[in-house]
């Protein structure tokens, strides 16, 4: 049986893209399967076919992948209220995942099987232009972010991530954080350091 707590968080996140009824939204509970994730646990590896998608509940997952070099370079963070899931499955694509999706802590999540979410949402318009604007926003804050990455400074790049993940800063590998900001562990500690001496100052 689903908890009500839970779905009262999915359909809370939901509506700031459309308002749908709660009677609505129960027709959708036999699709939602809980799933917890331990920090280091995997909710996609490289080469699997995207079958599902999560909403997150708590903690969060990293995308990432390893580069010729053998080196990991984190793409998105996700975090409470947002959905995760390989790119190409909302891109409406079949085939094998090109990066890693793993909790960077403890992580509660509510599955949704793709073709059975397809199927449910094809036939129901209100929820058609709900995850119509959740795929738009996905991609539209991918780009924004990558945007800020390629034409800021270092010290933007961090003032950003702080903007956009205020709490992660505390909970995250440094490596982890340089790499999403497409810079050195050192760099970034360099940068913390004379962030830490201006806030004091």
């Amino acid at each position: 049986m689903v908890d009500r707590s839970l779905l009262y968080q999915i359909v809370e996140a939901c509506n700031r893209y459309n308002k749908i009824p709660m009677d609505e939204w129960e027709r959708i509970i036999p699709l939602i399967s809980f799933r917890e994730l331990k920090k280091g646990d995997y909710f996609v590896r490289v080469g699997d076919l995207p079958r599902e998608v999560a909403f997150i509940l708590n903690g969060g997952v990293r995308h990432y992948y390893i580069d010729s070099n053998g080196a990991e370079r984190t793409t998105d963070f996700c975090v409470p209220g947002e959905f995760t899931g390989p790119v190409d499955i909302f891109e409406g694509k079949r085939r094998p995942a090109e990066q890693w999706i793993q909790a960077f802590a403890d992580t509660g999540l509510a599955v949704f099987d793709n073709s059975e979410l397809e199927e449910f949402v094809s036939v129901r318009p209100a929820f058609q232009n709900l995850f119509r604007a959740v795929v738009l926003e996905y991609f539209s804050v991918k780009s924004r972010r990558e945007t800020e990455l390629l034409s800021s400074d270092i010290a933007r790049r961090y003032e950003n991530f702080l903007r956009h993940y205020p709490d992660l800063s505390r909970q995250l590998p440094q490596y982890q954080i340089a790499s999403f900001l497409g810079i050195t562990a050192e760099t970034l500690s360099r940068i913390r350091s004379r962030r830490k001496k201006t806030v004091a100052s």
